[in-house]
Formats: C-alpha cells, sequence, structure tokens
C-alpha cells in the first residue's frame, strides 16, 4: 500500500514538474534570440527582496507540512513496531530505510535551498 502511494506521489510529483517546461517551451517556439544582443541584466536587491516575499512561505509551508507528516508517521511505525509479532518487525524495520531517506531528503532540500539564499543574499 505504501509503495502505490509513493509512487502515485512520484508519479504526480513528475507530470506537475514536467507540464509547464513543455508548454513553456512550446510557446517560445517562434521566438529566436539574438544571442548578440541578448542581455540577462543584474540582479539588485529588490529582486531577491520580492522572491524571498514568494519563496519563504512556500519553503515554510513544505517544511512545517514535511515535519508534521515526518513525525506522524514515525509515531505510527514506531507505535506498529511495539505491538507486532516478530514479523512484523522485520516488516516494518524494512519500511524505516525509505522514510529516512525521505525526511533526509525532504529536510536536507530545504535546509540547502536556504543556505543556498544566504549565500546569495550576502553577496549582493
Amino acid at each position: 500500500m505504501v509503495k502505490k502511494i509513493s509512487i502515485f506521489l512520484i508519479a504526480i510529483t513528475l507530470l506537475l514538474t514536467i507540464i509547464p517546461i513543455k508548454s513553456h517551451a512550446l510557446s517560445m517556439k517562434d521566438e529566436i534570440i539574438d544571442e548578440d544582443k541578448y542581455d540577462p541584466g543584474t540582479i539588485t536587491s529588490s529582486d531577491i527582496g520580492s522572491i524571498t516575499k514568494i519563496v519563504n512561505p512556500i519553503l515554510g509551508v513544505i517544511y512545517y507540512l514535511g515535519t508534521f507528516i515526518s513525525v506522524g508517521a514515525i509515531m505510527l511505525i514506531g507505535i506498529k513496531y511495539m505491538m507486532g509479532s516478530l514479523e512484523e518487525k522485520a516488516q516494518y524495520k524494512e519500511t524505516l530505510g525509505p522514510y529516512f531517506i525521505g525526511a533526509v531528503l525532504l529536510f536536507g532540500g530545504i535546509n540547502i535551498l536556504r543556505i543556498i539564499y544566504t549565500i546569495v543574499e550576502k553577496t549582493l
């Protein structure tokens, strides 16, 4: 059951990331950019401020929702582990591996984004 839910969530995530990229690429299909005239501009501190106002609430929601879900999941696995038979305990030990990988990816990814933001903010 958990594998099916995990596969479903991964498939939804992939679809949500691929569809906007493909539609954006299709909308720019006819646009030709002359690389000699292209000027990307520079990033100013006001640009960072506007990005921060958008990204910080999103990261906060992901962080707190992920924390809530991961704590709930580890509590559920722990209770099932304490109440289970020897075979069930072995099965729950197997489910802990993917759980910890997911938790590390969630918290590590958010913290890496915060570190990158701090470095970029200090350089400007």
